[in-house]
């Protein structure tokens, strides 16, 4: 047993972990059971769009119905529903650069994506926009055995920088880099905003000769 400050509010939690979690290293950072109860998992919410997974809809939502006028439609799963906990989350591993939240993040999701990944060929990290961090953060969420080696940013914005409206007026190109001539292929990204890069990666993806393409994230 041994005590340890939540990585979010800092109190105070007494943990007790088994051999099994020291020996895979799952034990350098840890929640109280306040701040975890706020990862909300969608699957158990009812009125999600049906095609991106936003909160409080039936049926498919206005963002997808635009989006659907001019592009190819891109079914989304998100894991969790983006709140101001997870916001603070991504804050801390992403912008502080504190990779000890990835292992919460992952651990979070690491059943789940096992079987998701084994519907599709390929599964493929949207590429970062940010190289000062000095990791892929998409690669952490989701495990650093992912190949992040078949997409390159060609004309690069940092999307977090911007409101949702400008995301949907940014254009974002996309380079291919490896042959992907009829695969299925899941994309991978952290959170689902305006659907911007999720939609301007499947183009990239479609046009280099992709069957199909779904995308998944950590929360939406």
């Amino acid at each position: 047993m041994e005590n340890k400050k939540c990585l979010l509010c800092k109190s105070e939690v007494i943990t007790n972990f088994n051999i099994k979690e020291i020996f895979l290293n799952r034990i350098d950072a840890v929640l109280c059971n306040s701040c975890n109860s706020e990862f909300i998992d969608i699957s158990q919410l009812n009125n999600v769009c049906s095609q991106c997974n936003k909160f409080k809809i039936e049926g498919i939502c206005k963002e997808c119905i635009d989006w659907n006028k001019t592009n190819p439609i891109l079914i989304n799963h998100s894991f969790y529903k983006y709140n101001n906990m997870l916001s603070e989350f991504f804050h801390i591993y992403k912008y502080l650069g504190d990779y000890r939240v990835r292992k919460i993040l992952n651990e979070k999701i690491r059943l789940k994506t096992t079987k998701i990944f084994k519907q599709f060929d390929l599964v493929v990290p949207v590429p970062v926009s940010s190289k000062k961090r000095g990791f892929n953060q998409v690669k952490g969420i989701f495990g650093n055995s992912i190949n992040d080696e078949y997409l390159s940013i060609t004309k690069n914005f940092q999307m977090s920088k911007i409101d949702s409206d400008q995301r949907k007026n940014t254009e974002i190109k996309f380079e291919v880099l490896k042959d992907i001539s009829g695969q299925k292929i899941l994309l991978l990204d952290d959170v689902y905003t305006s659907g911007t890069t999720l939609h301007a990666v499947q183009d990239a993806l479609l046009k280099a000769g992709a069957k199909y393409v779904e995308s998944l994230t950590f929360a939406r």
